[in-house]
C-alpha cells in the first residue's frame, strides 16, 4: 500500500432496518450437504441461521472466513504524520495525503442465512457448498416470511428488522466511501476477501439483543411448506 496509512477502529451498536432494493434477485440458491436439511426448508420452513463470527472457527473449510464479521478497507483522506530529524527530535507535525485502514465490528450478535445469487456457477456450488440445493423463487418473500415469524431458539430477540444484503469482496482493499456512513456500518457484514468470490453470495442478516453467551445459531419454523421454494438435486 503506497502513501501513508493511519488505522481507525469501530464497534457498533445499531437497530438497523434496510429495506430490499430493486436489485434483489428474483432467485437464490441455498446449498445444504444433507438432503433432510433442504427437504425440512421446502416442506415446513425450517432452517437455522449461523451467528457471524461463528464462520471463523467453523470445521467445513468452504464455509470457514477467519475474519468474518470484521470489515477491513483502506479509505484516502488526511493522514496525520510526525516529522523527525537524526537525533529523533521531533521537527513539525501536519497531515498529508494517504490512507486510513477503516476496520470495525458490529456489537450485537448477528445470524446470518447464507444463498447464493443467480450468476453462481451451479457446479462449483454443488462440489463446494453441498449437493442438495434449493431455489428461493420469491427471496422478497421469503424476507417478509422471517419479518412475520420470530425465532423458535428460546429467549432470543430481535433488534430491528431482518434484511437481506450483497455481499461485496473487496475487503483488505481500497474503497471509497464514508468512514461516518451508514454504507461502513454495512460492510461489517457484507464484506469479503475476493478469494471467495465465486460464492456469488446474498444473505439474510438477523440481529438481536446483546446477551452474555449468545447462540451459535437461531432457528426458524414456518410450519407450513414455503411454496416458492423448490429442489434443485
Amino acid at each position: 500500500m503506497s502513501g501513508l496509512q493511519n488505522s481507525s477502529r469501530s464497534r457498533y451498536c445499531c437497530t438497523c432496518s434496510l429495506n430490499v432494493g430493486n436489485d434483489t434477485p428474483k432467485i437464490l440458491y441455498k446449498s445444504y450437504k444433507k438432503e433432510k436439511y433442504a427437504n425440512d426448508f421446502i416442506s415446513r420452513g425450517k432452517f437455522r441461521l449461523g451467528r457471524i463470527d461463528f464462520y471463523k472457527n467453523i470445521e467445513d473449510n468452504a464455509r470457514c472466513d477467519k475474519s468474518e464479521g470484521e470489515s477491513s478497507s483502506f479509505v484516502s483522506g488526511d493522514v496525520p504524520y510526525v516529522a523527525i530529524n537524526d537525533k529523533l527530535v521531533e521537527t513539525h507535525q501536519g497531515f498529508k495525503k494517504g490512507y486510513f485502514h477503516l476496520s470495525g465490528t458490529h456489537l450485537n450478535p448477528q445470524y446470518l442465512f447464507c444463498t447464493s445469487g443467480p450468476q453462481v456457477d451451479l457446479d462449483w456450488l454443488r462440489e463446494n457448498m453441498g449437493e442438495y440445493i434449493v431455489v428461493i423463487n420469491n427471496p422478497v418473500m421469503f424476507l417478509e416470511h422471517i419479518r412475520l415469524n420470530s425465532p423458535i431458539t428460546p429467549k432470543i430477540k430481535l433488534s430491528g428488522i431482518p434484511f437481506i444484503d450483497e455481499v461485496v469482496y473487496n475487503k483488505g482493499e481500497v474503497v471509497e466511501i464514508n468512514s461516518d456512513s451508514m454504507e461502513a456500518v454495512r460492510l461489517t457484514w457484507k464484506q469479503k476477501p475476493v478469494s471467495y468470490c465465486k460464492e456469488c453470495e446474498w444473505r439474510v442478516v438477523v440481529t438481536t439483543e446483546m446477551v452474555d453467551t449468545p447462540d451459535k445459531y437461531i432457528e426458524y419454523d414456518f410450519k407450513k411448506r414455503i411454496e416458492y421454494a423448490e429442489p434443485f438435486f
